[in-house]
């Protein structure tokens, strides 16, 4: 049946007043902590204030939800959809909708999988018009959507289903993040006091602090060359093209586009080979580093990336993670010129300080670097792989291929 018969209360949100001393406020839920998984985040919900009735009356209970009416962005379209739980005392603002169905005939976490996949088919995407830039969601439209309902067993039986690779996927994702802090942790102990056990003597180097006796203080430019390598090919030559979005997380590298050398940007003519390492340079992607492993010709990057290639006399692995740590992004930060189009110039990258060891030690710090990188890759593979199972399950479930009579 259509949306709108499935609802039995809904309601447009409402921005409320100020906080003050006597009326401190409550959480106001707002489209910016809608996920684009269709969680909530609700860490940073704005407080407001509403008057006790008009609280009273557009108070959210668990099993409704929350409905983005405008807002979205490029390659977010409007129409993120979520549930309420375990969330207290919260409302929603005026560019969200909330929705309450009738649990006598549609379970809430049915309900929000079922128009969740409505979103990841393009449902919202065709609803949308825009005005004075803001992206806005047809309503009538969204209400006129088709919703199947199964008896309510079997309702809550592909909601436990859906629930159960969400759990994982959290799991995966608490996983990355542990793994995440323990190889930030492992980078400042590994790179500044090496090996444990190896050393007894100390100095000082500085910009970087206390470092084994027997390491050397280099500038980045003595170990590796940077922008080395400009290259235009002729009009007609396929290549492979990675732009400042290639680099989507600190070190995690999309594959390449493959275009025409002729649709390449102009000043997009940075070659680029297998084992260098990538340097975004310009804000607001000063902290877009990644090793590259594809190993084809004819790949270039974006002059927004700075492409370091690693001398022989030292571990290429060592000095990647060396351009992985937050004192290198800092140095970034503070090294960037500029008024209109803020950027890191090279001749600042060549002078960053390294703390080098001898190269036996080099390779056994890259070596202990690599397999905690090599445990993130892992659970962001399986994270991914959950992300598909999750999509490929919820579109047999949600549109009756498959039936589910009992979890049991």
């Amino acid at each position: 049946m259509p949306l709108r018969q499935v609802l039995e209360l809904d309601q447009p949100g409402a921005w409320g007043k100020s906080p003050t001393p006597c009326a401190p406020g409550v959480r106001v839920l707002r489209a910016a902590d809608l996920t684009r998984d269709g969680r909530i985040n609700p860490e940073n919900a704005a407080m407001r204030s509403l008057s006790d009735r008009d609280l009273e009356r557009r108070l959210m209970h668990d099993g409704d939800l929350i409905l983005e009416r405008s807002g979205g962005g490029p390659g977010t379209p409007v129409g993120r959809i979520a549930l309420i739980e375990g969330l207290g005392v919260v409302y929603c603002n005026n560019f969200c909708q909330q929705l309450r169905v009738d649990k006598t005939i549609c379970e809430p976490r049915y309900a929000v999988r079922a128009l969740w996949h409505r979103y990841t088919q393009g449902i919202t995407a065709r609803l949308e018009h825009q005005t004075t830039g803001i992206r806005n969601l047809d309503y009538a439209g969204y209400l006129a959507i088709p919703i199947l309902l199964p008896p309510l067993h079997e309702q809550q039986a592909i909601a436990e289903i859906l629930d159960s690779i969400d759990d994982a996927i959290e799991s995966s994702e608490a996983a990355i993040a542990a793994t995440e802090q323990l190889r930030d942790s492992l980078l400042h102990e590994l790179l500044t006091r090496g090996v444990p056990g190896w050393h007894t003597e100390w100095k000082q180097a500085r910009g970087i602090g206390e470092v084994p006796a027997d390491w050397r203080v280099a500038r980045l430019g003595e170990v590796a060359e940077v922008n080395q390598a400009n290259w235009n090919p002729d009009d007609g030559t396929s290549i492979r093209y990675l732009d400042l979005t290639a680099v989507s997380a600190p070190g995690v590298l999309q594959p390449p586009r493959e275009i025409d050398a002729v649709d390449a940007p102009s000043r997009a003519r940075r070659r680029v080979r297998s084992g260098d390492i990538l340097v975004s340079t310009v804000r607001p992607n000063l902290r877009g580093f990644a090793r590259v492993h594809d190993a084809s010709e004819n790949l270039i990057a974006s002059t927004g990336f700075a492409v370091l290639t690693v001398k022989e006399c030292v571990d290429k692995s060592f000095v990647y993670h060396n351009i992985m740590t937050h004192r290198f992004a800092d140095y970034l930060e503070r090294s960037t010129t500029g008024q209109a189009y803020p950027a890191v110039r090279s001749s600042d990258i060549e002078a960053f300080a390294l703390a080098i060891p001898p190269l036996s030690e080099q390779q056994t710090i890259a070596a202990m670097l690599d397999s905690v990188d090599a445990a993130v890759e892992r659970s962001r593979e399986e994270r991914d792989m959950l992300e598909s199972l999750k999509a490929s399950t919820a579109d047999v479930l949600l549109t009756g291929r498959t039936r589910v009579g009992s979890t049991r």
